[in-house]
């Protein structure tokens, strides 16, 4: 079962024990330093080993915690090696407040009006997902920080079938969280240094070793042959039975060299004809190309598998391109009206504007905000575009100058997640963390009325309809509203998703609205009805961040935080063709080109 390391804040103790209580229920192990620490031992050195062999580290977020010096240091440790982070909030906290380790993730929240009970249920997912990658993760930092702790030293390299199986784990769990570690991938590649300088040994030891007791056995049979007695015959004898079992030995290690290098040669050939079908398929079935190219790179890191991806990336720029320009993480993208500009809006407290053709950026970013920049959004008439961030404002600029327009709409008390613009380009909308959406007079730079109470949680998103009578909001709380623009009212309220409701699309005529959420789904609503339509889609394995439809509303698209993009065809709600993969790390936002 998991073994879960707990983090707290002394003051949390009670909610601790509950906790740990709902845990012992579910049969799960768990790491607290009430009872986890032996008296007269070094406290900080048991909890760096609780941390280390734990699967899951949970940090219980409150007011005290965040301050908290070890509960920080606790967390870095965490982070170090690589462990999978499940923050859940205790007691309410300003978001700014909270640790910057954990800003990236997706809380869990016993503090709020749920029951004990639906939070818990919501823990134990997060906590048995991906379980068995997790508890591989953790076996193989742990031997790799004991190689560590002890010089280096080569005895405690992996060997045989468990340096080949960390290898293999590696190579296919390398995008899923917990991510590999730079120690287990540097312990690893000493592994593999060591094993293949053993054999080269090895083989070298033998070839000399079979050498020189042939010599002796012709010396042997020379003494024989000249020897009269019959002592010098039995010791003849004894160097012939001798020289057998040295090549008995040695047809032995041979046989091993033989078989490992028979395994490798079998990768290298799978590899070889994967990367041989990649080829094969680019013509027909490009995203398959892709697909194949990447597994022949896990199957054997060779030249024929780098070639295949390689040429793969080349060969079609329309379809994969990467553009490189902002210094820290790319949280949202949005193409201009006519298809000609990208923006792109940065944690760099940047905003870089791209030319789609050739795929470079139009002067220098645009550094207007004073925090991270977390929405953009163009005006219908594609001459002004928004951007929203951690900073609290919202900022209009000139497309075609890059030139900031008036004064920053101020009206937020926390950061702005989401912005979007009315069809008719008047009115733009944002919402923030605050719980609000503000609706702002584009020409005036002012406030449109009061703000929408949306909810007491952050609110991710506000799109409008495309009719402009209807705004959709969804956040935290989990709930998609429907507001009515005209009377300022809420028409519907559309529920389903399990965790927070992080992204909305409306398909270009209006009649259906588009989920995405943290519970790794995507769910299609009837505006109409204000029924899901179907089930949810699933396909993705962590939190969904952005859903967008085409400008033909025949394709959705959705990105999460599991590294790949999803084309799902709006008719049959089925994938179309397999997920797209070439990021690194989770996919925060996607669009399509409207030409």
């Amino acid at each position: 079962m998991a073994k879960v390391f707990i983090s707290y804040s002394r003051k949390d103790i009670e909610f601790a024990k509950k906790l740990t209580g709902e845990l012992q229920k579910n049969e799960l192990d768990f790491w607290i330093d009430w009872e986890g620490i032996p008296p007269t031992v070094d406290w900080w050195r048991e909890i760096e080993k609780g941390i280390e062999e734990a699967d899951v580290f949970l940090f219980i977020i409150s007011p005290d915690s965040a301050k908290s010096k070890i509960c920080g240091q606790e967390i870095d440790t965490a982070v170090k090696n690589g462990k999978r982070i499940i923050p859940i909030v205790t007691r309410e906290i300003e978001w700014e407040d909270t640790p910057p380790q954990l800003g990236h993730l997706n809380y869990i929240f016993f503090s709020r009006d749920d029951d004990f009970d639906t939070a818990a249920k919501k823990l134990l997912t997060a906590i048995q997902t991906d379980y068995e990658w997790a508890a591989t993760h953790r076996r193989l930092q742990v031997k790799a920080l004991e190689w560590e702790r002890n010089n280096k030293e080569n005895s405690f390299l992996l060997r045989g079938k468990d340096l080949l199986d960390a290898e293999t784990n590696l190579a296919l769990n390398s995008s899923k969280e917990p991510h590999p570690t730079d120690l287990q991938r540097g312990y690893i590649f000493e592994s593999r240094k060591s094993t293949d300088r053993q054999r080269r040994l090895l083989t070298g030891i033998s070839i000399a070793g079979v050498i020189a007791l042939a010599l002796l056995a012709v010396f042997g049979f020379y003494q024989a042959g000249q020897a009269t007695n019959s002592a010098a015959t039995a010791q003849a004898n004894l160097v012939v039975a001798q020289t057998a079992r040295a090549n008995e030995a040695v047809a032995k290690e041979t046989a091993i060299a033989n078989e490992k290098e028979a395994l490798r040669q079998s990768k290298i050939s799978r590899a070889g004809e994967l990367a041989a079908l990649s080829i094969s398929q680019r013509e027909e079935n490009f995203n398959l190309a892709i697909l194949l190219g990447i597994e022949s790179f896990n199957v054997y890191d060779g030249a024929q598998s780098r070639k295949a991806l390689l040429d793969n990336t080349q060969y079609n720029p329309n379809l994969l391109q990467y553009m490189i320009g902002h210094q820290e993480t790319v949280w949202e993208v949005a193409f201009s009206p006519d298809g000609k500009t990208l923006a792109s809006a940065g944690y760099d407290n940047t905003i870089i504007l791209w030319d789609t053709v050739t795929r470079t950026p139009i002067g220098n970013p645009l550094a207007g905000h004073t925090d991270e920049v977390y929405a953009l959004a163009f005006s219908p008439n594609g001459k002004v575009f928004a951007s929203g961030g951690k900073d609290n404002s919202v900022l209009l600029w000139d497309v075609q100058s890059g030139i900031q327009l008036g004064k920053p709409l101020l009206g937020h008390t926390k950061a702005i997640n989401g912005i979007a613009f009315s069809p008719d380009g008047k009115l733009l909308v944002s919402a923030s963390y605050d719980g609000t959406v503000i609706l702002w007079d584009v020409a005036s730079g002012q406030p449109a009325g009061e703000p929408l109470p949306v909810s007491k949680y952050p609110v991710y998103r506000a799109v409008f309809s495309p009719d402009g009578k209807t705004l959709a909001t969804s956040g935290e709380d989990m709930i998609i509203r429907l507001w009515d623009l005209e009377t300022r009212q809420v028409t519907g309220e559309l529920r389903g998703h399990t965790f927070a409701v992080t992204s909305l699309s409306f398909i270009p005529d209006g009649s259906i609205l588009a989920s995405g959420s943290n519970d790794s789904t995507v769910m299609l609503w009837d505006i109409k009805t204000l029924a899901p339509i179907g089930d949810p889609l699933k396909g993705h394995t962590a939190n969904v961040l952005s859903v967008n439809f085409s400008p033909d509303g025949k394709t959705l698209a959705s990105a999460s935080r599991d590294h790949t993009i999803i084309l799902w065809n709006t008719d049959t709600r089925l994938p179309i063709g397999s997920p797209l993969r070439g990021h690194k790390t989770g996919v925060a936002s996607v669009a399509f080109n409207p030409k």
